[in-house]
Formats: structure tokens, C-alpha cells, sequence
């Protein structure tokens, strides 16, 4: 499996080039993928970077991970290591693993060991697969629909959406359950560009869908 992060800053590109993580027999450090690089705004003097990367994680170490949210909600952290500059610490929720896992195990066709708040992940027309998952006591604010897949091509895709992400406002209208969202995307016309809020493994981002 893998874990794909987006990390956007200033100054100048950081390279991640490792990551470090929790293994099932201690510390974990495996290389990145680069996926894509890109930097903006330079012409006001001071440029925006954003790095796309991958890591592998084996399934089983997220499995432990899911597993502990039975001992409470609890995050399981990771850190991006840079050739130049700071390194990025980030960190998925277990109920976004265990929304991860589910998908695996339904691209499977088995039943889903890990289950997040729901029995079922309709399509959606925005293009994506998701389910509610709700607020923890460590993450008060991070509710709304835990994004399962994405369809290739789709609105959701080209707007940047991808599985991990949690919708949590649609347009401006909150979103806790999959009823909230089909209601907003049902709402908005064709040529319209949706402002989209998600969080990100621990951070906060705004994304335009184009319908």
C-alpha cells in the first residue's frame, strides 16, 4: 500500500527523499516516489512549493494501527525527511485508516475487517466513494466523509481529491453524512467551480471542483 502527501510551503524545494514511520518491530524508513513538483507565485517575489510524494507502508503495520482504535481514537504519525530544509510531520486518523482498509478489502470482494461508521459507499457524482466518520475527542473538529476512491477522470480528481481525504464543507455548506453531500453536488450547476474544504492527515486545504 501506499500513502500519497501533499506539502506545500515557501522558501525553496525541500526534496523529500525518505520517510520515517512506526513498524510492527520499531522505526520504519522507507524511500519516496516523487510524484510531482511544482512552484508558484514567483513572479510576487516569494514562490509557493508543493511536493507530491508516496511511501509504501506494509498493510499489516496499518492493520495494527486500526486495531488500536479500540483502546480510543488515536493518530498514527509519520515524517517526511528532506534533503534540504525541515522535515514534514504528518499523521492519518484511525478512522482514515481503517477507511482505507475497507477499500482494500471491498476492491477484494471479502467482507472489510476494519469498519468505519458505515455498512455501505455509494458512487457519488463528484466521482468518489466515501463514508461519514465522526469528530474524536484528540480531533474535535475532523468529521465529514472519509473519501474511500476516486474515479479516475472525474470531477473529484481533477479537483485534487484523493483517498484519505475527509470532505468536511461543500460550497460552504458543512458536511457530516454521504445524504449532506449528494444534496450539495446535486445543488450546484454545470460550469460552476465548487469551493471544496478537506483535511489532509493533520492540515486543513481548499480545493476548486469544476463541474
Amino acid at each position: 500500500m501506499e500513502i500519497t502527501v501533499f506539502v506545500i510551503y515557501s522558501g525553496s524545494f525541500r526534496w523529500y527523499e525518505s520517510a520515517t514511520f512506526p513498524g510492527q518491530n520499531g522505526p520504519r524508513s522507507v524511500k519516496t516516489t516523487a510524484l510531482q513538483k511544482t512552484a508558484e507565485f514567483c513572479a510576487t517575489g516569494a514562490c509557493t512549493y508543493t511536493e507530491r510524494v508516496a511511501f509504501p507502508v506494509e498493510e499489516e503495520v496499518l492493520r495494527q494501527a486500526a486495531d488500536s482504535a479500540t483502546r480510543g481514537p488515536s493518530l498514527w504519525r509519520y515524517e517526511l525527511v528532506a534533503k534540504s530544509g525541515p522535515n514534514y510531520s504528518g499523521a492519518l486518523s484511525t478512522a482514515e485508516i481503517a477507511g482505507l482498509l475497507a477499500r482494500v478489502e471491498e476492491s477484494r470482494n471479502r467482507v472489510p475487517v476494519v469498519k468505519a461508521n458505515a455498512t455501505a459507499t455509494p458512487q457519488l457524482d463528484l466521482g468518489i466513494e466515501g463514508i461519514p466518520v465522526a469528530a474524536t475527542q484528540e480531533q474535535p473538529n475532523r468529521g465529514g466523509i472519509l473519501i474511500a476512491g476516486v474515479k479516475s477522470g472525474s470531477i473529484a480528481h481533477k479537483a485534487g481529491i484523493i483517498i484519505g481525504d475527509i470532505v468536511y464543507e461543500f460550497e460552504g455548506r458543512p458536511i457530516a453524512t454521504l445524504s449532506d453531500l449528494q444534496s450539495a453536488v446535486a445543488a450546484s450547476t454545470a460550469n460552476s467551480k465548487i469551493i471544496v474544504r478537506i483535511y489532509r492527515g493533520i492540515n486543513t486545504m481548499t480545493l476548486t471542483a469544476q463541474f
